[in-house]
């Protein structure tokens, strides 16, 4: 398959220029769309994802996926284009993105990624950006997904369902943020543990209001 081929080139050859791997990237993304032709690559489907996305999850609700690997930010030469990366920032906030390219020699990603717009109209809109990964604040980790999920949705299509959703600006904290959006790009579907963990403190008050 074309995402194979992708996958062990990008590991093959570490020292890739940028536009080289541009190159590689838009080739196996068209191989991908054609070869899919009749697929929905934008709604849930069965074949995306596992019904139970969250079926891994620890009992209690949190703002981010228990199946995680932390990653030292002075070694992103693990990473690869199409893998979900997240930050923990300070108490309960976690910021998400996709990588699309790694410069492991600057230790430098370019995401697809939220971000904040102080122009008074938006909450923010979805960019392309290089982000150096030391300067980051909050411990680093990659984001895992079953096999399942990332053999029915490979790195190319991860790639170009992040590409279509740059530029939108319709931010919402609980259903349509960083984590929805990385995780839609990963699995076809926009589930995401934050609107779970804020469910989960809604139902704990209301149950401790019962009591009281």
């Amino acid at each position: 398959m074309a995402f194979r081929s992708l996958r062990h080139q990008t590991h093959v050859q570490a020292d890739v220029t940028d536009e080289a791997l541009e190159e590689l990237l838009l080739d196996n993304e068209r191989a991908i769309i054609e070869a899919q032709r009749a697929r929905i690559v934008f709604e849930r489907q069965d074949f995306n994802t596992r019904n139970a996305a969250f079926e891994n999850e620890p009992k209690h609700a949190f703002q981010a996926r228990g199946n995680r690997t932390k990653i030292d930010k002075n070694n992103v030469g693990v990473l690869q284009p199409g893998d979900h990366v997240s930050w923990h920032r300070n108490y309960i906030i976690w910021h998400h993105a996709i990588v699309l390219k790694v410069d492991r020699h600057r230790n430098k990603l370019f995401v697809i990624q939220w971000q904040k717009v102080n122009d008074g109209n938006s909450k923010g809109n979805i960019v392309e950006q290089w982000i150096d990964s030391v300067s980051q604040k909050g411990e680093f980790y990659r984001i895992d997904y079953e096999n399942d999920v990332t053999e029915s949705n490979p790195h190319a299509l991860v790639l170009y369902r992040a590409r279509c959703e740059v530029g939108k600006t319709n931010y919402q904290y609980l259903k349509n943020n960083g984590e929805t959006f990385a995780t839609f790009c990963k699995t076809g579907n926009r589930d995401g543990c934050q609107e779970n963990w804020f469910t989960k403190i809604v139902q704990e008050a209301l149950i401790v209001a019962e009591i009281r």
